[in-house]
């Protein structure tokens, strides 16, 4: 367990580092080391630690990482935020290699390299931890600290929340079905969840695109390393672990869509789901069940690793249903959690905001970290009857919305068509994930504090239950959307396809047919324009007047797929985002 296992080891690489990327000296400010860490590593044998490190030009580095975090997908920016992603990676590597190598022969174990966070996680013993705090290049040295999945309730232990909020109930609440009638329904997006796992197969994902990531500490990943990317990376574990379908059923909630009568909040976006917890006995979780928690180094990794798919794939927003601890102070929160702070910065620079659960402790004056992070959205749980959930962790300024969060049905992990009512403010925050990947499907540039702002003044005002007075926003996603929108393309696309026959040749015609959208009630619509999508390139077909409600698209191939798209001109010329229509054909019979 020494230094050998760290890739790259040789001797140039060394020199290159010493020459090249330090200009520190021995008698800088070393990092201070925390008694009860060094305590514990005596006692334990062994500790796992995270350590800070200072990299030259890091704030540099990654501001032109985030520069180059365009999410309009173009060729010549991916490859720039590559060479800067690259630039990035390379400084912090250095630095890891040279702290590494002045460790030398004393006992630890890489347990999480970084590309995009100046961070190192190990496990290091008593001895090792003395002699890393000596050295300049570490900054500061933090246990790498667990945190549970939060307690949820399922109903059947809660009869009198038999009528709180379905998961159609809570859709309705929150007005995704106006969203979706607008045409916006998440298509195309990625939400990203950062849970227990996933039950892959199951009814509520079927047609959809899942990335799987998988990062434990513990080495519990299905291929019984620390890391694993591909399908099947994000398997939940056993039912025999409290909390092993937890994902499943937050997953569902944001994204779900069985084809029926289920749909989570924004039904036809992806996934990327990066499993973040390892197993554990029952003693080591305090209770009669072994458990799942989750090491921060892996939340870590989590997070770096949607940063680094973020111009490869059109990623919403982060969600987060765990969390632990007691913080009454956004700025002692920052202090106390600065790693988990950097990496939810870097995703909100780059237009992706990271939604957490408040926790289930019933604080009147508190939150559970990470959702106490200033830069995080943290999320508190409503009932049907738009009160505070009993349970819901409240904080008057770092609580930022509400969700119903209360008797929640969605996928759970017994069977593929298995559902379950739970509830939990881990319920209330991938409502919220649903919303962003419905607002980003309508526009990929709005700025995350103008959505978060759009949220504000279109949410219900709910009254807390700790404190007189005081009232935040419960969610309304259409009102919301609306708020974003000076118009809305038109909704219930139709089409099919017909022929005109003669002597001489056969003329096929696809015959479209929509509906004008009611969010434009109030709005000065003139006219709708019909394009063919060709490439991913809208070509015009046609423009009717406002009264219109067809177009005949003719000189077709017989029974070809085509895909239309759709917007509306309101009389100042001004043109709405596109509703998108394929035009399909079953098997010739």
């Amino acid at each position: 367990m020494h230094g050998k296992h760290f890739p790259s080891r040789k001797i140039a690489t060394i020199l290159t580092v010493l020459i090249m990327c330090f200009s520190l000296h021995a008698d800088e400010n070393t990092a201070s080391l925390d008694n009860n860490l060094l305590g514990k590593a005596r006692r334990d044998g062994f500790v796992p630690v995270i350590l800070n490190l200072r990299v030259p030009d890091i704030e540099y580095l990654t501001a032109d990482c985030i520069r180059h975090s365009g999410r309009d997908m173009d060729p010549g920016e991916i490859h720039r935020s590559m060479e800067a992603d690259l630039r990035l990676e390379t400084a912090i590597r250095s630095v890891s290699e040279e702290i590494l190598f002045h460790v030398g022969n004393s006992d630890w174990e890489i347990h999480h390299t970084f590309s995009t966070l100046p961070v190192l996680a190990l496990r290091v013993n008593a001895e090792t931890l003395e002699n890393l705090a000596q050295l300049p290049q570490v900054a500061a040295i933090m246990e790498d600290r667990l945190m549970p999945v939060p307690e949820y309730q399922p109903s059947a232990s809660h009869p009198q929340e038999a009528l709180s909020p379905q998961m159609a109930d809570a859709v309705e609440l929150v007005r995704a079905d106006s969203a979706w009638a607008a045409g916006f329904t998440g298509a195309g997006e990625y939400v990203a969840i950062m849970d227990s796992g996933i039950r892959r197969s199951h009814e509520a994902f079927q047609g959809k695109t899942i990335v799987e990531q998988c990062y434990s500490l513990k080495a519990d990943c299905p291929n019984g390393q620390r890391e694993m990317s591909g399908p099947g990376a994000a398997r939940m574990y056993g039912p025999q672990y409290y909390g092993y379908d937890h994902g499943t059923h937050v997953s569902g909630i944001a994204t779900g869509n069985n084809g029926g009568s289920f749909r989570g909040i924004a039904p036809d976006a992806n996934l990327i789901h990066v499993q973040v917890f390892s197993r554990f006995s029952a003693a080591e979780c305090n209770s009669n069940e072994p458990c799942v928690m989750s090491y921060n180094s892996d939340q870590l990794k989590g997070l770096e690793y949607v940063f680094s798919r973020r111009n490869q794939l059109r990623i919403a927003v982060v969600s987060m249903s765990l969390g632990g601890g007691e913080y009454s102070n956004a700025a002692a929160c920052d202090m106390d959690n600065p790693n988990l702070k950097r990496a939810i910065d870097n995703l909100r620079a780059a237009g992706i905001p990271t939604v957490i659960s408040a926790g289930n402790e019933s604080f009147c004056n508190a939150l559970s970290a990470p959702a106490c992070i200033s830069s995080a959205i943290s999320i508190g749980a409503t009932t049907k009857a738009d009160q505070e959930a009993s349970f819901s962790n409240f904080h008057p300024q770092m609580l930022d919305f509400f969700a119903p969060g209360q008797s929640i049905r969605s996928a759970t992990g017994g069977s593929d068509s298995s559902y379950q009512h739970w509830g939990g403010t881990s319920m209330a925050a991938p409502m919220v994930a649903g919303g962003f990947a419905i607002f980003r499907q309508y526009s990929r540039q709005v700025p995350v504090h103008e959505l978060l702002t759009a949220l504000e003044y279109s949410g219900r005002s709910v009254l807390t239950k700790c404190q007189t007075g005081v009232e935040k926003p419960r969610i309304n996603v259409g009102e919301a959307l609306m708020s974003l929108m000076s118009i809305a393309p038109p909704v219930n696309i139709a089409g099919e396809q017909s022929y005109n026959q003669s002597m001489l040749h056969t003329e096929y015609i696809n015959t479209l047919t929509w509906e004008a959208n009611p969010l434009n009630n109030d709005k000065n619509v003139v006219a709708y324009r019909i394009y063919r999508m060709v490439d991913n390139e809208m070509v015009r077909l046609a423009e009717v007047d406002a009264a219109t409600f067809s177009f005949r698209h003719r000189r077709v191939a017989k029974r070809s797929e085509v895909r239309y798209a759709f917007t509306s001109i309101d009389g100042e010329g001004e043109e709405s985002g596109p509703s998108i229509f394929v035009l399909k054909f079953g098997v010739e019979q």
